[in-house]
């Protein structure tokens, strides 16, 4: 029972690096469940959320900060799932990011907040998609 809990614990926990864990999934011939309708990658969807967040938190806020100081304070940074939502809320104070919206999941609740909709940055949004949301301060 030790013995294949040993051997299944890197595939049920996140303890192997990232490369590490592929190279042992690929050893023992394991794939990963779908359980998102997106393309797969080589980590289980599970694990691959976990990465990248401070990253995409930074990135927005160059994005954010190269804004002129006036539209700052009237700028909501809209994330299209709640991990993108979460990842701008947790990183974001250390960046001088407000907090985030999202219309996806427990976010949708918090509506808006006081955000018009006159100025937004938008994580992984197409324009045309983008252009159909009305913004109403709650």
């Amino acid at each position: 029972m030790v013995a294949t809990g040993v051997v299944i614990a890197p595939i049920a926990i996140p303890i192997l690096p990232p490369e590490a864990y592929i190279r042992y999934a690929k050893a023992l011939h394991l794939a990963q469940p779908a359980i998102e309708t997106h393309r797969l990658g080589l980590l289980p969807q599970l694990f691959a959320d976990q990465l990248g967040w401070e990253e995409m938190a930074e990135t927005v806020a160059r994005v954010y900060n190269s804004l002129p100081p006036g539209i700052r304070p009237d700028t909501a940074i809209f994330g299209q799932n709640y991990g993108q939502a979460g990842a701008i809320d947790l990183f974001g104070a250390k960046y001088g990011l407000p907090p985030a919206i999202s219309s996806h999941q427990s976010y949708f609740l918090w509506g808006p907040r006081n955000y018009t909709g006159a100025s937004v940055i938008v994580m992984q949004g197409q324009q045309q998609d983008l252009e159909q949301l009305e913004f109403s301060p709650r």
